[in-house]
């Protein structure tokens, strides 16, 4: 698989900006730090020391949300029952049951994300049903694209249902 290449097959959103007023209807605390609901990633991923850049330090009025261990695996059974939950806009049911939630100007690895033909591939914007953003078979994009790229004009957490692993 060649990581260093992006190729997303649907991209399904208009650019939309996040006033102060939805920040404000749309909130929420993790054991003391404010996130702003956002999206949800939900697919396969891992980290290629290849990647370039290796790492990304999130802008502001970003967060990332992870629910396993850097280096570990989201089992499958976890991973769907928090999409059902970030699906339906129980976003402090699934914050609950996050590891860590990092904040703005957090360094952290530049995962890349790969797509599959066997699960719900993609990103949501919490409280929806429908994909903004589809990852299909052989399609790859990185964190930093995500971020920089196709979720830029409209800025909030990251919900990480991915794998984290190393290769």
């Amino acid at each position: 698989m060649d990581c260093s290449r992006s190729e997303i097959l649907a991209i399904d959103f208009p650019p939309t900006q996040t006033t102060s007023a939805d920040r404000g209807k749309r909130a929420r605390l993790h054991k003391g730090i404010e996130t702003i609901m956002g999206w949800v990633v939900s697919t396969h991923a891992g980290w290629w020391r290849s990647t370039s850049p290796q790492y990304v330090t999130l802008p502001t009025s970003w967060s990332f949300v992870t629910y396993t261990a850097d280096g570990e695996i989201l089992p499958s059974d976890r991973a769907w029952m928090l999409l059902a939950a970030l699906r339906s806009n129980d976003e402090e049911h699934a914050l609950a049951q996050a590891h860590a939630v990092h904040r703005a100007y957090t360094r952290i690895p530049n995962y890349t994300v790969y797509g599959g033909n066997d699960f719900q591939a993609g990103v949501y914007r919490v409280g929806e049903a429908r994909k903004t953003l589809t990852f299909g078979p052989g399609s790859v994009s990185t964190l930093h694209e995500l971020v920089h790229h196709y979720l830029r004009a409209s800025p909030g957490s990251i919900h990480w249902l991915a794998c984290m692993t190393h290769a």
